[in-house]
């Protein structure tokens, strides 16, 4: 999960560049970026993120800790931080 965020140039500097992977990982940590966007003002909890990306054929294994995590550091791209409950 902190991979594909690298990869999606999500976390602050950090370049895609360097951390290229194309992985299931990248595509569900840049869902959970995007709806958190959408919903910044949202309390949730990771496994409740992880629902609302829609990845039931896909063991939870809390990734969306890491995504949570750095959001609420302030520390993706245009990232001001969110709600973690």
């Amino acid at each position: 999960t902190f991979l594909g965020l690298c990869a999606e140039g999500l976390l602050k500097g950090i370049s895609k560049d360097r951390c290229a992977t194309d992985s299931v990982e990248r595509q569900y940590a840049r869902q959970a970026v995007d709806w958190l966007r959408e919903h910044r003002d949202t309390a949730i909890t990771p496994k409740q993120l992880w629902d609302k990306i829609g990845n039931a054929h896909i063991r939870y294994d809390r990734q969306m800790h890491i995504v949570l995590a750095l959001w609420c550091a302030g520390l993706i791209e245009d990232g001001e931080g969110g709600v973690y409950v």
